[in-house]
């Protein structure tokens, strides 16, 4: 979430603002898995990619991802307010002031900072939105208190030679945190992401020093076991105030103990033996700071502030590739197909195989066949996925591709799946994601799957349409699960008709199900990998699953009619 600045500090960081450089100097950072770019100098940009790679080594023994996959971040770290407010999202009226903000993006991730001598700890929004992303691929379900709490639980380490320590006491949380009357703990536990109170519209502050105070409260009380066991009751779909009592005791106990916990540091890691992570420092050519300011703007959605970026990209560097890709995929969105080609040939020219250049192209060629109102070509669907193919291939955690492969490819869908999984993983805020694996599941016959994505997307919305969409596709799947049924057995028997029909006998237990199929059409058939599997007429003595509508049979001695089928193989 955007990272508010709750509460003014006094205090210099005087390491880090006594070398500054030139006012509209560039410095540039790069670390093993992060670039810095700064307009302050080359002493912040180095402290914070020293920070961000130390706290990731600590993150990840506290939390171990459940995918490999990393996507690239690049932090600005800037001086100027004037180009802070520039970049900044259009604050609401009544929003807190920012201190730092994330941008997700195609090909990598942003961070946003304005170095503030104001504030203690001047990387804290940085490291407050980096913990986000290690906690999206750690943890199956985060509601906002969690998020949020755990997220400033952990933005505050206390980082040197052989140890860090994560979690000690907050000054200008304290307060707030004890107000009850702000906000109760009963609502704390069911504020979503569409909330006013996570919105900046109502109670902002509150909502994170109270998370803060209960996520620190639950860490004294049972560690991050305890914290996991409960994320794992919501996501069986336990209900949020049920789940904590039951693991953590009354609510009106909670509330009058949540100020009982030590000052000290919560969470310890060891952190002796690991290496100094190696830095190489730089001066950014103006074409490459262009590109990322315009990037970044891009994808909050403004696209001409974007364009212009582009633009004196452009002309400071006109064979600039980063920019080529950015400004062709601007130009893919607006539909200017021309202007868009011309920059993406240009890129493949030099670069058969770049990633970004391949999935511009495929969106291009998709996109204007849609405005032509026909359909690609063979061939052309054949190109349009191989460059997908080959894009992922290079860069997985392009998400883009990932959704139009799958949306022209659905099968093999156990090879979709397992390609949008981790990219749901690290971007649960885009539901578009969410939508399409859930319909995979759904297709292949998971439904328990289907369901817990549906709710994660449901629960992660940041707007009250998506958050709707989700809840009516869950009420529907509801409906589903309580019309259909599902049978486990054996196949015994297909018999295929002269009219086209089939009918199927399994042996179950506790008795022999018969259903039928209007026709080899009228259902889905899966194998061991997912794909659609051959089925054959006559005797079978196979183990299958198969999901049927009861009552839906034209045959009045049939138990209903097959929606899916799946070999049950071993």
């Amino acid at each position: 979430m955007l990272r508010p600045s709750l509460i003014s500090l006094l205090g210099v960081v005087a390491a880090l603002s006594g070398s500054t450089g030139a006012a509209d100097g560039w410095v540039r950072v790069r670390s093993p898995r992060f670039e810095v770019l700064s307009d302050a100098g080359e002493a912040p940009a180095r402290e914070a990619a020293r920070r961000l790679e130390r706290l990731r080594g600590v993150l990840l023994q506290l939390f171990p991802p459940r995918e490999a996959v990393e996507r690239p971040i690049t932090l600005l770290v800037l001086g100027s307010h004037t180009r802070f407010s520039d970049l900044a999202p259009r604050p609401s009226a009544g929003e807190a002031v920012l201190a730092g903000f994330f941008q997700g993006g195609s090909e990598r991730d942003y961070a946003v900072l304005h170095l503030s001598p104001d504030r203690p700890r001047p990387f804290e929004a940085a490291e407050h939105e980096y913990a986000h992303l290690v906690l999206n691929v750690s943890l199956p379900a985060q509601p906002v208190w969690v998020a949020e709490g755990l997220a400033d639980v952990l933005s505050d380490a206390v980082l040197d030679q052989r140890e860090a320590r994560l979690g000690a006491g907050r000054p200008e949380y304290e307060a707030l945190a004890s107000e009850r009357s702000s906000l109760s703990l009963e609502r704390l536990l069911v504020v979503g992401y569409d909330s006013p109170e996570y919105q900046g519209r109502a109670g902002t502050e509150a909502l994170y020093a109270r998370s803060w105070a209960l996520v620190r409260w639950v860490i004294h009380r049972q560690g991050l076991p305890g914290l996991r066991s409960f994320l794992d009751a919501l996501v069986e779909g336990a209900e949020p105030v049920v789940a904590f009592s039951e693991r953590f005791g009354s609510l009106t106990e909670a509330e009058a103990t949540l100020s009982d916990v030590p000052l000290g540091p919560l969470l310890r890691v060891s952190v002796d033996g690991h290496p100094e992570p190696s830095l190489e420092v730089d001066v950014p050519t103006a074409a490459d700071v262009e590109q990322r300011l315009g990037d970044l703007l891009l994808h909050e959605g403004r696209a001409k502030a974007a364009r212009r970026h582009f633009e004196r990209a452009l002309e400071a560097d006109p064979d600039h590739v980063p920019t080529r890709n950015s400004f062709g995929g601007l130009l893919v969105r607006q539909g200017e197909w021309d202007a868009a080609r011309e920059h993406l040939e240009a890129v493949l020219a030099a670069r058969p195989d770049d990633s970004l250049a391949l999935l511009g192209d495929a969106r291009l060629r998709v996109g204007r066949a849609r405005e032509q109102g026909v359909a690609l070509s063979p061939e052309a669907e054949e190109q349009v996925v191989a460059h997908l193919e080959t894009a992922l291939s290079r860069a997985p955690q392009l998400g883009d591709a990932a959704l139009l492969l799958t949306h022209l490819r659905p099968e093999p869908t156990e090879e979709r799946i397992a390609l949008l999984e981790p990219l749901f993983d690290q971007q649960p805020h885009r539901s578009e994601i969410g939508q399409m694996l859930s319909g995979l599941y759904l297709k292949d016959g998971n439904i328990a799957a289907a369901r817990r994505v549906l709710e994660r997307v449901r629960d992660g919305a940041r707007d009250s349409t998506h958050r709707y969409l989700a809840t009516h596709q869950l009420a529907r799947l509801q409906g589903f699960s309580v019309v259909t049924r599902e049978v486990r057995g054996d196949l015994t028997f297909v018999a295929c008709r002269a009219d086209g029909s089939l009918r199927f006998t399994i042996v179950a237990d506790p008795r022999t199900v018969r259903l039928e199929a209007a026709s080899t059409r009228s259902f889905l058939v899966h194998g061991e990998e997912g794909a659609q599997a051959e089925l054959l007429c006559g005797e079978q003595d196979r183990a299958v699953v198969v999901r049927y509508e009861p009552g839906a049979a034209t045959d009045p001695d049939a138990d209903g009619a097959v929606l899916w089928l799946a070999f049950d193989e071993p």
